[in-house]
Order: structure tokens, then C-alpha cells, then sequence
């Protein structure tokens, strides 16, 4: 019987952690910008990613490592400092509508007066490591983000509420929220 459980484990590690993929597939993409699969083991480092030029995009398949790919490679923007984890790019110290001279994107907060757009940078800094994804789309009170390094979930839905002048994002039971979201200026 032992035997048996440790065979169906061990046949069925691939399907519980999403492993349809190996490390590096593509798994999906937005604005050209490939969206790779990092493996079950989200803290796991696989090297550095570098554009053609050297600029460093950071640890591959990180979500930051897509955020500032995608920046980059789209937004035409590249991070004064691009190092750290996903709970970096929020900074406790700035105001609504303020700019992050360490990243040169302007921070909004969460359940404030300002909307989130398509190409903001949802930052979530509420673990070890935090997360950051992108969004991709608005409607109908909900917005869609991309993302990497979430097992082979690249895209996620959250739903936007407004309420007296605030604008509150959340996912459908209201646990998951992201800190606020960057954007990059006009």
C-alpha cells in the first residue's frame, strides 16, 4: 500500500504543480512580451535575464523580471533601479499621484481617487517577496492582469469597485488586493 501512495505521488507531481511546461516554456504572451514558466518552486533562480544591450531585467522568470521586460521592451522605460523583489517597488513614503525616483513611475493607492489604467504595474508587497503584474485590460468593473511566476497561471481577474471617490481593487473575495499601482508618466 505504501508502495502505491508513493508511485501515485510521484506520477502525479507534475499535474498538482501545473508542470504541463519545463522551466522556460512559453506560456503566454501580451504585447509581444513572452510570458515564461518559472516551475512550481517560485523562489527557485535560474540566472539572470539581460536585454541585447546589457540592461538587466533581473532574475529569470521572476515576476519582476517580465514587469521590467515588459517596460522596457513596450513602455520604453527603463527603472533608475531595477533591483529588488516585487515588495520593493512600493514605497510606504510617497504620496498619492507622487513619483518613485527609484523606479521614475508614479504611485497610486489602492481604495484612493485614482483609477487603475491598462499597462499599470499592480504591486502587491504583502509576503516575503511580494508580487507585481501587469495590467491588461478594464471592463465591466473588473481588470485582467499578466503575470509570471505564478505556476502556470499567467493571467488573473480582479474586480474594481468605487465608493465614495475611491477606487478599490480586489480579487472575488476580497482577500487578495494588491498595495496600489505604478504608472509611467505622460
Amino acid at each position: 500500500m505504501k508502495f502505491l501512495i508513493l508511485l501515485a505521488a510521484i506520477l502525479l507531481t507534475p499535474f498538482v504543480h501545473g508542470a504541463t511546461h519545463e522551466i522556460g516554456d512559453t506560456i503566454d504572451s501580451y504585447n509581444n512580451v513572452t510570458v515564461y514558466y518559472n516551475g512550481w518552486d517560485y523562489v527557485k533562480s535560474h540566472g539572470l535575464n539581460f536585454s541585447k544591450d546589457g540592461y538587466c531585467y533581473g532574475q529569470k522568470w521572476q515576476c519582476v523580471e517580465f514587469v521590467i521586460r515588459y517596460y522596457d521592451q513596450v513602455m520604453h522605460h527603463r527603472f533608475p533601479s531595477n533591483y529588488g523583489h516585487a515588495r520593493d517597488f512600493w514605497n510606504l513614503g510617497i504620496n498619492q499621484g507622487g513619483l518613485d525616483s527609484t523606479r521614475g513611475l508614479y504611485q497610486y493607492y489602492n481604495d484612493d481617487a485614482e483609477a487603475p489604467q491598462v499597462n499599470d504595474i499592480l504591486v502587491f508587497p504583502f509576503s516575503k517577496y511580494g508580487h507585481v503584474c501587469i495590467v491588461t485590460k478594464i471592463e465591466h468593473n473588473q481588470l485582467e492582469v499578466i503575470q509570471q511566476n505564478i505556476e502556470s497561471k499567467s493571467r488573473d481577474i480582479y474586480d474594481i469597485t468605487y465608493s465614495k471617490g475611491h477606487f478599490h481593487v480586489s480579487n472575488a473575495n476580497g482577500m487578495n488586493k494588491p498595495i496600489g499601482w505604478l504608472r509611467k508618466g505622460h
